[in-house]
């Protein structure tokens, strides 16, 4: 009969697309992943993987054995105390994207640390895509990032805010109509590896537009510094209001995605208790900040 850990490993194929990327993430030898995985075969006497693609795909069969594992999985979490992990917790790696960073983070961190005065606090910055596989290979405890549009299994994710997408210019552009910005004026590109980007890009192939960028630059500060000094026109997340000086002109989109930014756990520390008071302290500084 396979362990837990063979379970887990199988789940990891499914969720990260190989056995090669499993393996890189769980620390283990691509062979010891292959041996598991015919153990597993043997055992369940399905073929779970169709082993003539590169990389090997799940089988129908082995779809329908992956919703049993998971089923699994989740019984054997329920086993876990509560409170163990908040009884020998020292530390906790926040993995955050820098828009986060600059909005309702810092206030957040405030009061959580009043509460855990005796947690070693470590930030990581980087982008979303990034910080959910640092967190699925255990390198970060917790990340506050954009949401994916599906959700990896072993993720569960925490609702904090949903953020408009807007369009961005210095006061000196004329007019409110945002076809014709674009044409008139060169594009600055927030990110293009960041999530967001992608519903950026999707909402100028809607419209119909053709943006080349003349200038990239990965913080929403660059960003919006280099668009209130007349070097282009953009389009960001609303992140937070005080980070725009008062007179740069902003212009909603209309049908564009809005980004939706979550708290990430670990299905495994779904219980633990310093992470929710960190989920806690997040909502009351988004509360606080739309006051």
């Amino acid at each position: 009969m396979p362990d837990i850990k063979t379970l887990e490993i199988y789940r990891y194929i499914a969720d990260l697309g190989s056995f090669q990327a499993a393996a890189k993430n769980m620390g283990l030898s691509l062979s010891a992943i292959s041996l598991q995985m015919k153990r597993l075969e043997e055992f369940a006497q399905l073929k779970l993987f169709d082993r003539s693609k590169k990389p090997p795909r799940l089988t129908r069969d082995g779809l329908i054995y992956l919703d049993k594992v998971v089923a699994v999985l989740k019984e054997w979490q329920e086993l876990e105390p509560d409170d163990m992990q908040h009884q020998t917790q020292k530390s906790l790696t926040i993995g955050t994207v820098h828009s986060v960073l600059s909005s309702f983070l810092p206030s957040a961190l405030m009061a959580f640390r009043n509460d855990m005065p005796e947690l070693d606090i470590i930030v990581r910055l980087d982008e979303s895509f990034e910080l959910e596989a640092e967190l699925q290979s255990g390198a970060i405890d917790v990340a506050i990032i954009s949401k994916p549009s599906k959700d990896m299994t072993d993720i569960i994710y925490h609702h904090l805010k949903e953020e408009d997408l807007v369009l961005i210019a210095s006061s000196r552009v004329t007019g409110n109509n945002v076809i014709n910005i674009f044409r008139d004026n060169p594009y600055v590109r927030f990110n293009r590896s960041a999530r967001v980007s992608l519903k950026i890009d999707k909402w100028f192939e809607q419209q119909g537009l053709d943006i080349t960028s003349g200038m990239e630059i990965d913080t929403l500060e660059g960003v919006i510094a280099l668009v209130y000094a007349g070097l282009g026109v953009s389009i960001v997340p609303m992140a937070s209001s005080r980070l725009f000086p008062s007179d740069i002109k902003i212009i909603p989109l209309k049908d564009a995605s809005k980004r939706e930014v979550v708290l990430a756990v670990p299905r495994i520390n779904r219980n633990n208790h310093t992470i929710h008071d960190l989920l806690a302290c997040c909502e009351k500084a988004i509360d606080d900040e739309s006051q």
